[in-house]
């Protein structure tokens, strides 16, 4: 058995063909005194193995993308120094500050905290 990706489950995954449809097997051994069944058996066989084992989704080949040498150089993505700091200080300007001594989150910018008095540097 081979292995793919399957994107319903995330992982690679043994994959296995579909399932025999059973009625169609029973209907063309009846109908077609056992021609029909022949043809349906060589299609089927036919088919590759590419449904997962455990959720029978459609499986894919992964296809890992690799990062190109600018992204590994540069990986936010800006052009210039100035960029660079603007975003260090909009991460900066957006996490949640919060008192050393007591915790509580500090909703506005001041020198002491408004619940325990501590100095916030």
């Amino acid at each position: 058995m081979t292995t793919l990706y399957c994107p319903n489950c995330k992982a690679n995954v043994l994959v296995t063909r579909e399932e025999i449809n059973w009625c169609l097997v029973i209907f063309l051994a009846i109908f077609t005194a056992g021609f029909g069944l022949l043809l349906y058996f060589g299609i089927y066989f036919s088919k590759p193995e590419n449904r997962c084992v455990h959720c029978n989704s459609i499986c894919q080949l992964e296809v890992i993308k690799e990062p190109t040498p600018q992204a590994i150089a540069n990986p936010y993505n800006v052009s210039s120094h100035a960029q660079l700091y603007q975003l260090n200080k909009q991460e900066n300007d957006e996490r949640a500050k919060f008192c050393l001594n007591c915790g509580v989150k500090l909703e506005r910018a001041g020198k002491f905290c408004a619940y325990c008095g501590f100095k916030i540097d």
